[in-house]
Parts: structure tokens; C-alpha cells; sequence
């Protein structure tokens, strides 16, 4: 009895051994994927379609994803769409709300990852910012003369990369 005891211990030890073998693997793979560099020439390769519209915005197609390029609309308050033709929508274009004077409230979808350099140059009249924790790269000067922002609500990490000023 005591024999068979040792042996369904041995056999247990094994078993809770390999589980635990096997879910630091998932756990080394899923950190593996999450901690991939981000690199922004990879939203710009396999380009299928550009200057394509939906709604207000002109974008541009990849395999799988979506880049708005332009903002032609006059909305004071915006939401940039989650997904266009079920592809995610994972930048905003360099310039894409160049000189918007109507613009007040700008709202990126989660799950983008680029906010494109000087992308709100010049809109002298937004005020409200709303920026997901997705978002890795915001470029430089991408705010710059948006004199009148009041609040731009994102965390620490994003606050810190935020290029803006408020002068004319």
C-alpha cells in the first residue's frame, strides 16, 4: 500500500511538472508576441489600394489593415473608425488633419498603433484628445499649433511622447 502511494506521488510530480513545463512555454511564447518591436515600415508593406473613401476619410488598404490618410469632413467631433471593410484601421497618416480649423474632439479606436507626424498640425480649435493605450508611436509635431487643447486623455506612457505646442 505504501509502495503504491510512492508511485501515484512519483506519477503526480511528473504530471504537475510537465504542466507546469508546458504553460511556461505558452507563457515564453504569448510574452514573445506581445513584446515584438513595433516598426512602423511594417504597416506600409503589402499596399493593396490607396485613396479609397469611407465617409469622411480617404485611406489607404493593406492586406490587413487600414491607414487613414485624409480627413475631408467638418465635424467637430470625430471618431476615427475601428475598422473599415472589416480590416483594422491601424494608423493615422502623416498630415491626415492638416489646418481642420473645425475640429474640437478627436477619438482614435483602440487597437491603433500610430498617430502619424504633424497628423493635427495647424487645428488651431481642437480641445479634446482621446487616445487608447494601443497606440506605440505618435509622431513628432503631431499636435503642434492646437493652441486650444484642454484635455488630452491617455495614459503616462502616451503623455510623454505627445509632441504639441501652443503657439501660432
Amino acid at each position: 500500500m505504501n509502495k503504491m502511494k510512492k508511485e501515484n506521488t512519483k506519477k503526480l510530480i511528473k504530471i504537475v511538472g510537465i504542466i507546469i513545463l508546458i504553460g511556461a512555454l505558452f507563457a515564453f511564447l504569448f510574452f514573445e508576441i506581445i513584446s515584438k518591436d513595433y516598426n512602423e515600415n511594417d504597416l506600409y508593406d503589402n499596399q493593396l489600394s490607396q485613396n479609397n473613401v469611407f465617409e469622411d476619410f480617404t485611406y489607404d488598404e493593406y492586406d490587413d489593415h487600414i491607414i487613414i490618410t485624409t480627413y475631408n469632413g467638418h465635424d467637430e467631433t470625430v471618431t476615427i473608425p475601428q475598422n473599415i471593410s472589416e480590416k483594422p484601421v491601424l494608423s493615422v497618416a502623416d498630415s491626415a488633419f492638416y489646418g481642420n480649423t473645425d475640429l474640437r474632439e478627436i477619438h482614435f479606436p483602440d487597437g491603433l498603433l500610430r498617430i502619424g507626424h504633424q497628423a493635427f498640425i495647424g487645428c488651431s480649435n481642437l480641445e479634446y484628445v482621446y487616445i487608447p493605450d494601443s497606440v506605440v508611436d505618435i509622431g513628432e509635431a503631431s499636435f503642434w499649433g492646437c493652441k486650444n487643447i484642454k484635455k488630452i486623455y491617455a495614459c503616462d506612457r502616451i503623455l510623454d511622447e505627445i509632441s504639441f505646442s501652443n503657439e501660432d
